[in-house]
């Protein structure tokens, strides 16, 4: 599998479990579970040494750092750190150009 393909694929999934999260639809338990097993697929991904950072994958990793450090009342903070990780998530999503101040780095 190539890189883009696992963000490409593993982006969408993120959206929804931070989403769902900030919705309370689901525990925080499970936005953590899903990082690991991102993280696990992560390492069944080949040649990721050889193949560029896009925009997109840098978002991702920052997303997948930024939601695996805080706290989850602190993710909850609707007046600093939900709001950026949300403008996060819509560059990722929509593909346009991404803030340069958002480095995110494969693990």
């Amino acid at each position: 599998m190539l890189v883009q393909q696992f963000v490409d694929r593993k982006s969408v999934q993120l959206s929804f479990y931070l989403r769902s999260f900030w919705q309370n639809e689901i525990p925080h338990s499970e936005l953590r579970i899903f990082i690991w097993d991102v993280l696990e697929e992560w390492t069944q991904v080949s040649d990721t040494n050889l193949q560029m950072y896009s925009q997109k994958e840098r978002l991702f990793w920052h997303l997948i750092y930024q939601a695996a450090y805080w706290e989850p009342f602190e993710l909850l903070d609707q007046d600093q750190i939900q709001p950026q990780l949300e403008s996060c998530l819509y560059f990722m999503e929509s593909g346009t150009l991404c803030p340069l101040d958002i480095v995110g780095i494969r693990p």
